[in-house]
Formats: structure tokens, C-alpha cells, sequence
């Protein structure tokens, strides 16, 4: 077999290199894939506890309320909690 020459030997590593490079980026987005997926369900998971909490424990239930009132801004939002906790829309601020 004949020795390769320099310049294919850099093509060869070049070539490696891509190659490596490219499954460096395709791990590093099934790891950012998966700890968002990780935390989607953390967040599911804890907010299944705390509405569970909430429907047994009428202060906490109230503390919850005002925090989803103070901090849940846009309509769609809030109407995911209208029925469970009454949360109505905010009022437009009047215009001037």
C-alpha cells in the first residue's frame, strides 16, 4: 500500500473532523432536547402537586390565586384557571 501524501493525509483528518464535529452537535442537541423534556415534566409534575394541594387546602388555595392573579398576564393564560380558580381577565388599563 502506498504511503499517503501529506495533503491527503490532512483531507483524512479534515474529513474526521467534520465527521466528529457533527456528532458533537448532534449529542449536544439530544441533550438540550432531552433536559427540556426533563424539565416540561418537572414543571407538569409540580404543578400537579401544587393544584392537588390547592383543592384540599382552602389558604393555600387563596395564596395560589393571588399569585396566578399578580403574575399571569395574557387572557389566554389566565383562562386555563377561570374554572378551578375564578380567575377572571385583567382589565385594560384605560387609554391616556
Amino acid at each position: 500500500m502506498a504511503k499517503k501524501t501529506e495533503a491527503e493525509r490532512l483531507a483524512d483528518l479534515a474529513k474526521r473532523k467534520e465527521e466528529i464535529e457533527h456528532q458533537m452537535q448532534s449529542l449536544t442537541r439530544q441533550k438540550r432536547e432531552r433536559e427540556r423534556k426533563e424539565d416540561t415534566r418537572r414543571k407538569i409534575l409540580a404543578g400537579a402537586v401544587v393544584l392537588t394541594h390547592a383543592e384540599q387546602d382552602k389558604g393555600f388555595k387563596s395564596a395560589l390565586l393571588d399569585l396566578l392573579d399578580r403574575f399571569v398576564e395574557r387572557d389566554q393564560d389566565r383562562r386555563l384557571f377561570a374554572e378551578q380558580f375564578n380567575l377572571k381577565p385583567k382589565p385594560a388599563y384605560p387609554p391616556g
